[in-house]
């Protein structure tokens, strides 16, 4: 799995207005050496003159730290498109050029595995359209499922992931889709789970509405859960994402407990079976998600319920 020289496969590099976490990100890069880079920057907003600043040395930074034999493409946007654009737009191009590719953002510092891990994974499952991402996050606190080197789950983790051309041609952008999924009760089918079907229910409903937040990978959790795509998740963590501080645009809060960053190993053991890990899904959704606090004041308010139920039955 690490013997090769260079990358074959084709990375986007999104940028904005971090210089010194790009700095970090592409010196990650240089330790696997993609033969192909596309790196999309999304422009300052207007009337922010440090902002401008700081994305013009972020440009500059790649183009002083890119030093191994690559061929880049370059997508720089004069203006300030947003996330939501501003990823869309660069995904589209970059699905232009290639038919399967890594995704990695400006704070989002990778394992070398993780390159060659969604290098073999993207061949392995090219035509198997059970598979709609390859993730590179793993949650699970140090649990493995399983015994092999990944496992299968339903919600794409995005901090550094791969995906296909044809996988990624269906997204739905603005979340079209929504209100037949909710008229039919569709997410019933897609979650066992009542609080995993509310909790993402209210967010698909709340940006069909409203267009908030300004986000991308939403739909893109939306697409893979109506398709019923299988998502890849390896069973070490490959990411650390380095981006929390006041430059990010929505992981500005504390950051989340994920798992140490470790090697996928000397080699990848493939499962025997395509299915989902229901269990890991749950761990995932209640301590990554919030649902345990979610089920915690459920539980909580139920109790007060009851017990008002019984005072009132006692009273009369």
């Amino acid at each position: 799995m690490r013997n090769k020289k260079f990358l074959n496969t084709p990375i986007l590099l999104t940028l904005w207005r971090r210089p010194d976490e790009t700095r970090r990100v592409i010196k990650s890069l240089r330790k696997v050496k993609p033969k192909k880079l596309f790196i999309a920057c999304d422009g300052a907003r207007k009337g922010f003159k440090q902002e401008s600043a700081k994305v013009k040395k972020t440009i500059e930074v790649c183009k002083e730290e890119i030093n191994w034999d690559c061929q880049v493409n370059w997508k720089i946007s004069e203006k300030n498109l947003g996330c939501k654009n501003g990823m869309t737009n660069a995904i589209n191009w970059f699905f232009d050029h290639v038919n399967e590719g890594i995704i990695n953002e400006d704070d989002i510092l990778a394992h070398p595995d993780f390159f060659w891990f969604c290098e073999n994974l993207l061949e392995r499952y090219r035509f198997d359209k059970r598979g709609w991402c390859i993730s590179g996050t793993n949650n699970q606190n140090e649990i493995i499922r399983g015994k092999n080197s990944y496992y299968f789950g339903k919600i794409p983790l995005i901090w550094g992931w791969a995906t296909w051309k044809d996988r990624w041609k269906e997204n739905d952008v603005n979340m079209s889709k929504w209100p037949e999924v909710k008229n039919n009760h569709i997410l019933d089918e897609i979650f066992n789970d009542p609080i995993q079907k509310e909790y993402w229910g209210g967010i698909f409903d709340n940006f069909y509405k409203k267009g908030i937040p300004d986000t991308w990978d939403y739909q893109w959790v939306f697409t893979c859960l109506i398709n019923n795509g299988l998502i890849i998740i390896p069973n070490n963590n490959l990411i650390n994402n380095i981006g929390f501080n006041i430059d990010a645009t929505h992981t500005t809060w504390k950051k989340t407990s994920i798992s140490q960053v470790r090697s996928i190993g000397e080699e990848i053991i493939h499962p025997e079976y395509m299915l989902c890990d229901s269990e890991a899904e749950r761990y995932q959704f209640d301590y990554y998600f919030g649902g345990f606090n979610t089920r915690l004041k459920k539980n909580i308010l139920l109790r007060i319920k009851n017990k008002f139920k019984r005072l009132l039955n006692i009273k009369n």
